[in-house]
């Protein structure tokens, strides 16, 4: 009797691998968007094909993950052999339109399956990529956001909204040089565009901070810190100062007495002391504020780039409205 043997985890090249994550990234989007009966069954799938291959979606590195659906749409229209009609371009601008009107009123993935039929009959046409690469980017999924913005500018290398998309993504993604290098050919493509040029400033912030003399302030050890003489001028001043004194006599006397101290009293005090030291030294009260919100800043400036995007792009190469 023939006797199938489970693979072994150990036999299961790079490629194999990939593959396989690729058809569970598939079966878990799948599962999202399904009613209860039919994602139950999807998760069954998904145990499965875990169990057989000996992988764990949620534990293995997605480096290496594709969008199936993408690549087999792809395949597909690498095969396609006839020439495109009046008609079928009318068609596919037809689901096109109907995308947009699906992401003006939110409906994210069901503007994605529109633009995914436009592409399917016209895979030739730079907007469709661009404009799923918008409602893809709605739901955060940033890989698939760069996948169609690299595929809208081979197919258009002069469309401007699309670079711009690019570095959105790459923002998200935290791969700050390459999201430079795309705003910076945003730019080139479309020089007055105000939220190109915000968004390039935000990201050539963000790699200074990981570059210049900053970070010796983050990792500045407490020693560092209570001999900085900034902070020494800044204590010394502010102890002259009349009514800071007054304030800590007042929590000194308190607790001499032993009472516990007025909590708008201290309130007081950090107000006064934060004033003061903004007063005195704003780019040193800078540093520090940097040092505490570590790169939070990077991730929020990323999350809010895209509130102007539309769900319409014209290349700046076309001169017609899509």
């Amino acid at each position: 009797m023939f006797n199938m043997q489970q693979p072994d985890v150990c036999t299961l090249d790079k490629t194999k691998r990939s593959l396989i994550l690729s058809m569970l990234s598939f079966l878990q989007e799948e599962a999202q968007n399904s009613d209860p009966d039919k994602k139950e069954s999807l998760e069954v799938a998904i145990q499965c094909i875990e169990t057989a291959f000996e992988v764990n979606y949620n534990s293995e590195s997605q480096s290496g993950c594709v969008n199936l659906f993408n690549v087999f749409t792809q395949s597909l229209q690498a095969n396609k052999k006839e020439t495109l009609t009046g008609e079928s371009i009318a068609e596919a601008e037809t689901y096109k339109n109907e995308g947009n009107d699906l992401m003006r009123q939110g409906l994210f993935r069901e503007a994605i399956e529109k633009y995914t039929e436009a592409i399917c009959i016209n895979p030739d046409n730079a907007v469709y990529y661009s404009n799923r690469a918008a409602a893809y980017s709605r739901l955060d999924l940033n890989e698939y956001v760069v996948e169609d913005c690299e595929c809208a500018v081979k197919l258009d290398p002069t469309y401007g909204k699309a670079y711009g998309r690019l570095g959105i993504a790459y923002s998200r993604l935290n791969k700050l040089t390459n999201a430079r290098d795309a705003y910076l050919r945003a730019l080139e493509l479309d020089p007055t565009n105000e939220m190109y040029q915000s968004n390039l400033n935000l990201v050539k912030e963000q790699l200074a901070s990981n570059t210049d003399s900053v970070p010796s302030d983050r990792n500045m050890d407490i020693n560092q810190f209570m001999t900085n003489p900034n902070l020494l001028n800044m204590a010394s001043e502010m102890l002259n100062d009349p009514g800071i004194r007054n304030v800590m006599s007042g929590l000194l006397q308190m607790g001499n007495e032993g009472g516990n101290p007025n909590i708008d009293a201290l309130l007081s005090m950090g107000q006064q002391l934060a004033e003061q030291m903004q007063i005195n030294n704003p780019s040193f009260v800078d540093n520090l504020r940097r040092q505490f919100s570590g790169d939070q800043g990077s991730n929020a400036s990323a999350n809010n780039t895209d509130s102007n995007e539309e769900s319409s792009d014209k290349p700046a190469s076309s001169k017609k409205e899509d």
